[in-house]
């Protein structure tokens, strides 16, 4: 995938296009490695629950990407898919803002709980950071 070693693009954005599990396996991959990318939108395309599990082993693995948005897919999502979903993304310490349809409340409440403790580690990072540069004035 040409987002593996992508320097330049920050933002995707590739909304009702019909992108099915192919793609979304070549795109966890390049989230591996990709150290650029920081919000994807991939709402209303074909993505089964094989391919978003694909794409959140990817991002488990990313540390810059802050936003991503997999809402409205044409195709269902497995129950057993969905209760995988918070085990790949618990290493993720970037994603701060996630958009996914999930039917199981449990398993939104632990992506809830993931994105929300990045989002607060991300507020202390700004902080200590602006404490920092008081410091040294």
């Amino acid at each position: 995938s040409a987002f593996a070693n992508n320097t330049h693009v920050k933002t995707i954005k590739m909304v009702n296009l019909h992108l099915d599990d192919e793609f979304a396996h070549a795109l966890g991959k390049a989230f591996e490695s990709n150290k650029t990318l920081e919000k994807v939108d991939l709402d209303s395309n074909a993505f089964t629950g094989e391919g978003i599990k694909a794409m959140f082993a990817g991002i488990g693995k990313n540390s810059a990407v802050t936003e991503l948005h997999l809402r409205h897919q044409s195709k269902v999502t497995a129950s057993t898919d969905e209760e995988t979903l918070p085990t790949l993304l618990e290493s993720n310490k970037s994603l701060i803002k996630l958009g996914v349809d999930t039917r199981n409340q449990l398993v939104k409440m632990k992506l809830d709980r993931i994105t929300g403790a990045n989002r607060d580690a991300a507020k202390k990072g700004i902080i200590k950071g602006e404490r920092k540069r008081t410091d040294m004035e």
